[in-house]
């Protein structure tokens, strides 16, 4: 957070409340477990002027929108108390078929978007082809006209050389980035994106994020190895960054 201060770098700040589910959020004791550690993320990272924005889940998927707008009306009652500029924020798994949009995400500053479209194919194939995606990102955007937008996530697996139509190698992922900002860059809504991850990074036994040749227990989708040799999808990312304006009208 240093470091993001004083080169000039906003970070997405997020309390640890990942995918939570209907039969958590039906317990008040999840709930009240959320809004502390919301709060403690808040009194920990508030002195720091590189925090964009305090986001206060990661893909919810309640089966109904009951107890997720509870949580969230709490959580943003916690946060405005302790900090009443900041914005507030939440990251959607992106989902054709979940045509039930959020009331809670209405109530928010900032909806990050987490979509893999032409990596996951989704439930019933709905975001197998990257093609359908900016229609999608229309459809979400006319619900939350109020929300700045943002791609939160977006990304492929890459752990080593092959064909670029074989998914798992590098030069898959690099041509995967260049469609997806072919895309992105255009969309006159979208405030900013996310390529997913920095570098690789371990998340658990028997993982495979999509690969069909995986390297469990590791994530592949950084930009950089874990050593932090970049991969060649890095330089994609770094020519899409430097050629970005810092503030787009």
């Amino acid at each position: 957070m240093e470091w993001a201060d004083a080169h000039g770098v906003f970070t997405w700040v997020q309390a640890p409340v990942f995918r939570p589910r209907n039969t958590q959020l039906r317990k008040s004791v999840y709930r009240r477990n959320a809004v502390a550690y919301t709060r403690e993320m808040v009194k920990r990272y508030r002195e720091y002027v590189s925090v964009l924005t305090w986001s206060l889940s990661n893909e919810a998927v309640p089966s109904d929108t009951k107890y997720l707008d509870i949580l969230t009306t709490a959580q943003i009652k916690a946060t405005k108390a302790l900090d009443p500029q900041g914005l507030v924020s939440a990251d959607y798994a992106a989902a054709p078929n979940d045509d039930k949009q959020q009331p809670a995400y209405r109530k928010l500053d900032i909806l990050g978007i987490n979509e893999y479209f032409g990596w996951y194919p989704g439930q019933l194939g709905s975001t197998t082809k990257m093609s359908d995606m900016r229609q999608y990102l229309d459809f979400l955007n006319r619900p939350y006209p109020r929300q700045a937008m943002f791609i939160t996530e977006f990304g492929a697996e890459s752990n080593r050389h092959g064909s670029a139509d074989e998914m798992g190698t590098y030069e898959f992922q690099t041509n995967f980035f260049a469609a997806q900002l072919n895309i992105l860059r255009d969309l006159p809504y979208m405030n900013g994106i996310f390529a997913w991850a920095l570098r690789d990074y371990w998340v658990r036994p028997q993982w495979t994020g999509g690969n069909p040749d995986p390297t469990p227990p590791f994530s592949r989708k950084g930009l950089f190895e874990v050593d932090g040799s970049p991969k060649p999808a890095a330089a994609l990312i770094e020519r899409e960054f430097k050629s970005t304006p810092p503030l787009k009208r």
